[in-house]
C-alpha cells in the first residue's frame, strides 16, 4: 500500500504486534541474564583453579592478567553471540510481519468495495483505494477523523426512516445489522446507494480494540434491477395487450363479415348502404388498432409503410 499509514493496523497496533511476539524488554532482560550467570561463575572459580595449580606469585601475577584478558574476551564473544542470535529472531519477525502486511495491502487493494478500519475511539485508521475514490478523501486527510464525517447518508424520498448514525462508540458500531442507505460523496451532488457493514476488530489480549466498515457501491446494480423490473412489467403487459388483441379480432371478424352481407342486401347509393359502409370501415381501422396491439406484444412484426395523411383526416372527419 502506498504511504506510511498503509496498513490494516496503525503504527501503535504495528508495534503491538511485534512486541508481543518478541519483546525487547524480554531480550534485554535475557542477555544481562546471561551475561551475569557466566561473569559470576568466572568470578566465583577463576581465582580458586589459578590458586590451585599456580603457587609461585609472579606466575600467578601473569596468569590473572591473562586470565582478565580471556574473560574480556569470552564476555565480548558472548555478547556479540547473543545479540546476534536475538537479532536475528528479531529480523526474522519483522519479516514476516512485513510479508502479512504486503498480502494484505494486496487483497485490501485489489478488493472492490470501500473498507475503513477504525481504532478503538471510532477514529479512522485506515482507506483503501476504493474508500479513498468513494468518500473523495485521500488516507492522510481521513486518518483521525470520525466515520461520520467521512460518510453523510441523505435521507431517501422512499424511506421514512434515517440510517443509522456512524458516529457512535465501537461497542455500538459493532451491533449495527448491515444496511442500505443514500449517500452523498464528498463535493459530489448525486447520491449513490451503498450497503453498510460493520464488524469488530479482536485479539486476545484486549478484545475489541477497532472495527472495520466494509462499503459496497449499488447504485449501477440498483438501476438494473429497475430496468429490469420495467422490462417485466412491459412484458406482462404486452401479453395482456396480445391476448385483448386476439379477442377483439375474433369480434371484429363478425362485424365485418356481418357489414359485408349487409351492404350486399342494400341498394347501392342508399343511406343504408352508406351507414353499412361506414361500419366496415370503422371495422378497418379497428383491425389496423389490433396489428399495433399485435406488434406492442411482439407477436406479430412491425410492418413499415408509407400512410396517406390526407386520407386519415377525411376518415376521422367522417
Amino acid at each position: 500500500m502506498r504511504g506510511t499509514h498503509r496498513n490494516l493496523v496503525t503504527k501503535s497496533w504495528r508495534d503491538k504486534v511485534v512486541f508481543s511476539a518478541v519483546s525487547a524488554t524480554g531480550i534485554a532482560l535475557r542477555t544481562a541474564l546471561i551475561y551475569g550467570i557466566f561473569g559470576g561463575l568466572w568470578i566465583l572459580f577463576s581465582d580458586r583453579i589459578l590458586h590451585f595449580f599456580v603457587t609461585d606469585p609472579e606466575a600467578l601475577l601473569f596468569a590473572q592478567t591473562l586470565k582478565g584478558w580471556f574473560y574480556v574476551a569470552m564476555t565480548a564473544l558472548l555478547v556479540f553471540v547473543l545479540i546476534r542470535s536475538q537479532t536475528r529472531v528479531l529480523q526474522k519477525v519483522n519479516r514476516a510481519l512485513r510479508e502479512r502486511e504486503k498480502d494484505l495491502s494486496i487483497v485490501l487493494d485489489s478488493i472492490s468495495d470501500a473498507v475503513i478500519a477504525t481504532d478503538g475511539q471510532g477514529r479512522v485508521a485506515l482507506l483503501n483505494p476504493v474508500a479513498e475514490k468513494m468518500t473523495g478523501f485521500r488516507e492522510s486527510e481521513g486518518i483521525g477523523r470520525t466515520l461520520g464525517s467521512l460518510i453523510t447518508f441523505s435521507q431517501e424520498k422512499r424511506s421514512s426512516a434515517p440510517p443509522p448514525t456512524l458516529d457512535r462508540p465501537v461497542e455500538e458500531l459493532i451491533e449495527i445489522e448491515p444496511f442500505e442507505a443514500e449517500f452523498i460523496p464528498r463535493g459530489g451532488v448525486e447520491p449513490r446507494k451503498i450497503t453498510v457493514a460493520v464488524a469488530g476488530l479482536r485479539d486476545e489480549s484486549e478484545g475489541l480494540f477497532g472495527t472495520v466498515v466494509v462499503i459496497r457501491d449499488v447504485t449501477e446494480e440498483r438501476e438494473l434491477r429497475e430496468r429490469l423490473l420495467h422490462t417485466q412489467k412491459m412484458e406482462a403487459i404486452g401479453q395482456l395487450a396480445g391476448g385483448v388483441a386476439h379477442d377483439f379480432n375474433n369480434l371484429l371478424t363478425g362485424i365485418m363479415g356481418n357489414a359485408e352481407l349487409l351492404s350486399m342486401t342494400l341498394d347501392e347509393g342508399s343511406e343504408d348502404a352508406t351507414m353499412a359502409g361506414e361500419i366496415a370501415r370503422a371495422s378497418e381501422r379497428a383491425a389496423t388498432l389490433t396489428r399495433q396491439l399485435l406488434v406492442f406484444s411482439r407477436k406479430r412484426k412491425l410492418e413499415m409503410g408509407s400512410v396517406d395523411v390526407h386520407v386519415v383526416v377525411k376518415d376521422v372527419i367522417k
